[in-house]
């Protein structure tokens, strides 16, 4: 059995919602529920048709999630036999398995890329059987969490896929060095940038010298604020159907907050910011 979810259901919802506020002047007709629907069932009807045409390729009790492009996020609760990923012989490396069943199976998830842009980060064992995290990779760099995972039993067999892989134009050659990043951010926590700056090279220019400037006015102890916890690493950040490179990297504001920071290495915008320090309730 296939269940698709939850589109369908944001469907039922809306309709029942919006129905009594809907009715027209002339005749009744709810019509702005009825345009509504119009709008989002073909959307739900082609994720309906990627997950019964994976169930069909793969009977079993199939559970699905999307992402908002369509694509299947997750799949679980079938098995897929090994005779589908691989040769028995492959059945003792999870990693090759992986890959395998990736490229037999991208269509449901990511048509547009191959298993060689995905990046093996972790295989790990438990007593369900074998867990292989793969991460995506454009033109050299990592696309910041875009994981595909593939989880094996210990005979080889795929009984669930988590997908959260980017298909999207890519934004190359940064301007910015690593060091003209951490200046920028440093000035966004401290209150002295937006998050939209004027991207124009010549203004981002002129905007960093006088950073620069200032930076070497100041005392020692004062250039010394807001250190990072590590190097800056150029990634793809995900964002508006496009991956813009990027300068993530995670500063240390204080005891209780490590901001994590991305700068577009292209216009010196500030993508995103978070603290990554997690407080148990």
């Amino acid at each position: 059995m296939t269940r698709v979810y939850p589109v369908l259901r944001v469907v039922t919802i809306s309709a029942t919602l919006l129905t009594p506020a809907a009715k027209s002047v002339r005749g009744g007709a709810p019509v702005p529920c009825v345009l509504l629907l119009l709008i989002i069932l073909p959307f739900s009807m082609a994720q309906s048709s990627l997950g019964k045409r994976f169930s069909f390729k793969h009977p079993g009790d199939w559970r699905f999630t999307y992402l908002p492009n369509g694509r299947i996020a997750s799949a679980y609760g079938g098995f897929i036999r090994l005779a589908t990923v691989g040769a028995p012989s492959d059945k003792e490396n999870p990693q090759l398995l992986a890959l395998r069943f990736f490229e037999a199976e991208k269509e449901f998830f990511a048509p547009l890329l191959s298993a060689e842009q995905l990046r093996v980060v972790t295989i790990e064992e438990s007593s369900t059987g074998r867990h292989v995290r793969m991460q995506q990779v454009q033109d050299g760099f990592l696309v910041d969490d875009a994981f595909f995972e593939v989880h094996l039993t210990e005979d080889g067999r795929v009984f669930q896929v988590n997908n959260s892989l980017v298909s999207a134009r890519a934004v190359r050659a940064p301007l910015l060095s690593a060091d003209d990043a951490v200046i920028l951010a440093r000035e966004f926590l401290k209150g002295g940038a937006p998050d939209v700056t004027d991207a124009r090279p010549r203004a981002v220019s002129d905007r960093l010298r006088r950073l620069r400037k200032e930076l070497r006015s100041r005392p020692p102890e004062k250039q010394a604020e807001f250190p990072l916890a590590g190097p800056a690493e150029l990634v793809f950040y995900p964002i508006n159907n496009n991956l813009r490179l990027s300068w993530k990297m995670i500063i240390l504001e204080n005891p209780l907050r490590q901001t994590q920071v991305y700068v577009d290495a292209v216009r010196g915008e500030i993508l995103f910011s978070t603290n990554v320090i997690v407080f148990e309730r």
